[in-house]
């Protein structure tokens, strides 16, 4: 079985929520080797807050009622990529 063989078996289990997460992801993936030539893609130093948004610690300074910090498409014209959302 190849890799990506067992990466589509994985994605057939998922729900419609983590196939809707999994989509939004791929779009930022995309996206961002849009931007970047493959050979400057080794030379510059980047850290994407969306992919390790999971591992976050959110806290607040003050008191946290009312504080919420989501990932979330955000769109601006015709052109909707993953965001941080923080109220």
């Amino acid at each position: 079985m190849s890799d990506l063989e067992a990466l589509i078996e994985k994605i057939e289990k998922l729900s419609p929520a983590g196939l809707n997460l999994l989509n939004e992801y791929v779009e930022f993936l995309s996206w961002r080797e849009q931007l970047q030539p493959q050979a400057e893609q080794t030379q510059m130093w980047t850290y994407s807050f969306i992919e390790t948004f999971g591992k976050a610690t959110v806290a607040a300074s003050e008191n946290p009622a009312g504080m919420d910090v989501t990932m979330a498409p955000a769109t601006v014209g015709n052109d909707t990529r993953p965001a941080l959302w923080a109220r």
